[in-house]
């Protein structure tokens, strides 16, 4: 993953012009991994907010699904 994290920080403070192609093919290799929270990071990091805000909202779905509820409490 930081491997990957680092490819897309360096291409996009290059200029890199296929950082889309590179999004994307990374993107393939987690949903095959079922690694959805790094999905998410890496959607932040490309600036696709609304691509991370579905994957939580599908993570959250499937906890629902489970009966599995976390509750976050800050003081």
């Amino acid at each position: 993953m930081n491997k990957w994290n680092l490819a897309v920080e360096l291409a996009e403070k290059n200029n890199y012009l296929q950082i889309e192609g590179l999004v994307n093919k990374f993107s393939t290799v987690l949903i095959e991994k079922n690694k959805k929270m790094d999905l998410v990071e890496l959607y932040r990091k490309a600036h696709k907010h609304t691509e991370a805000a579905k994957i939580l909202i599908k993570i959250a779905e499937d906890l629902k699904a489970l009966n599995v509820y976390y509750y976050f409490i800050t003081y």
